[in-house]
């Protein structure tokens, strides 16, 4: 938030604000702000890609499911896709994403998704059907067990 008031009225305590910037916007005003912001986050909750040369971000709790089509992965949240290219090893083998489940050459799921397993398909939240590959099976039946 940017202000021009030298005192934070007491409305503003529940707004929950991260950090108020001072109107007299300057570079060591948005520094202190972004480091202390850089501080606060954990980094490892976070999966990182690159978008048309631009470097972004996304919680890997929004992650249902990533899958590969050639070299464009796209990754499913609730109620989003997101598209860029790369491969799916490269995701497999992210450390972010150490917990992802591979069903298929395709496919990488969010095990917190997985509603229901099946012998050729599982069901994630909100009936999307995800294939699993015969010799993903056993892993993907014992790793669900665990869950």
């Amino acid at each position: 938030m940017i202000s021009s008031l030298k005192t934070i009225p007491s409305e503003w305590i529940n707004l929950q604000l991260f950090h108020i910037i001072p109107k007299e916007l300057n570079y060591e005003n948005v520094k202190e702000c972004l480091n202390c912001y850089f501080k606060l986050i954990d980094f490892k909750k976070f999966f990182h890609y690159t978008k048309n040369g631009a470097k972004c971000i996304i919680a890997v709790s929004k992650i249902k499911y990533i899958k590969s089509n050639d070299k464009k992965i796209t990754i499913y949240t609730s109620n989003d896709s997101i598209e860029f290219y790369g491969k799916l090893y490269e995701c497999k083998n992210d450390e972010t994403l150490k917990n992802f489940i591979k069903t298929h050459q395709s496919f990488l799921v969010n095990p917190d998704y997985i509603e229901q397993l099946g012998r050729y398909y599982m069901i994630l939240k909100g009936d999307i059907k995800i294939p699993i590959s015969r010799n993903s099976y056993k892993e993907i039946k014992n790793k669900f067990l665990r869950l």
